[in-house]
């Protein structure tokens, strides 16, 4: 396999809600959002999740 189509699997690979809950790269505040957000029974990617957060983080609070 090469290089390229390393980074081309890696770039589309999808993770459960479960694993990004576990992840180091979010704070606890971000996770509490994820596991409001992320279904149980679904996988995602992480630009997927990153738009998830972007739009949840620029909703107007009434």
């Amino acid at each position: 396999m090469s290089t390229k189509e390393k980074s081309v699997e890696a770039a589309v690979s999808a993770y459960t809600k479960q694993q990004f809950l576990e992840s180091k790269q979010y704070t606890a505040q971000q996770k509490d959002v994820l596991n409001t957000l992320l279904q149980d029974d679904t996988t995602y990617t992480m630009e997927q999740v990153k738009k998830y957060m972007m739009d949840f983080s620029r909703k107007v609070v009434i």
